[in-house]
């Protein structure tokens, strides 16, 4: 199985884990915000932090809480995993998370990435429902991907750092 299909499977797992209570309508404006700045958090502590070589990747998961699960590494219903691509000349860290209201979800973790990484270009941009920009880490391009994704009922963010370079062993 790949990696890909595995961190499918993985995320299957944990959305029935996450259950009723995550999918529970209703949540405050209160539990939306600290959840999007905790997911927030998260996100640029682990995959933004450890591009543009990765070679942090496991040890800031690690670090947040993160277990190994299934080839993947997760942390409530927060998957995380390095995936190279076809060529072997790109590395990415994909993140998938609930998103209990995916444009407060979006909005903050674009000024968390903003504020922790202020390298990043102008010319970023939404693009449909999603967002899209390249940042600058280590001297290098970094380019940053969330984009909303749909697992049974559950609203999901997708966020995906890339950069040259393959994937540590």
């Amino acid at each position: 199985m790949t990696r890909v299909l595995r961190h499918i499977a993985v995320l299957a797992a944990a959305a029935t884990l996450a259950g009723p209570a995550a999918a529970a309508e209703g949540e405050t404006e209160d539990f939306v915000v600290t959840f999007s700045e905790a997911r927030a958090r998260i996100f640029s502590d682990v995959c933004m932090a450890s591009a543009p070589g990765f070679e942090t990747w496991e040890a800031r998961a690690l670090a947040a809480g993160f277990e190994p699960a299934e080839g993947s590494l997760r942390f409530e219903e927060i998957l995380t995993d390095l995936v190279p691509d076809e060529t072997g000349e790109l590395c990415g860290c994909r993140m998938t998370m609930y998103a209990p209201h995916f444009p407060t979800l979006l909005v903050t973790m674009v000024d968390r990435l903003r504020a922790d990484f202020p390298a990043y270009r102008s010319d970023d941009s939404l693009k449909g429902k999603g967002y899209s920009s390249i940042f600058e880490r280590d001297g290098q391009e970094v380019v940053l991907e969330l984009n909303p994704e749909k697992f049974e009922e559950f609203d999901m963010l997708a966020g995906w750092v890339v950069a040259r370079g393959g994937c540590p062993a």
